[in-house]
C-alpha cells in the first residue's frame, strides 16, 4: 500500500506545479499583451507629436537664418 502512495503523491505533485506554471505563463502573456498595446499606444503618440512639431522647429529655424 505505501508502495502505491508515494508514486500518486508525486504525480499529484507534478500536476499541482504544472497548474501553477501554466497560471503562470498565462499571467505574464497577459501582462506582456497589455504592455506591448500601452508602449504601442505611446509609440504612436510620440510619432504624431514629432511630426506636429517638426513644422514648428523648421519655420522656428528658418526665421533664425
Amino acid at each position: 500500500m505505501r508502495m502505491l502512495v508515494l508514486p500518486r503523491l508525486t504525480l499529484e505533485k507534478e500536476e499541482l506545479i504544472q497548474g501553477v506554471v501554466n497560471r503562470i505563463i498565462t499571467k505574464f502573456q497577459d501582462l506582456n499583451k497589455e504592455l506591448t498595446h500601452k508602449l504601442e499606444v505611446q509609440t504612436q503618440r510620440l510619432e504624431l507629436l514629432i511630426i506636429l512639431l517638426t513644422p514648428m522647429k523648421v519655420t522656428r529655424l528658418w526665421k533664425e537664418f
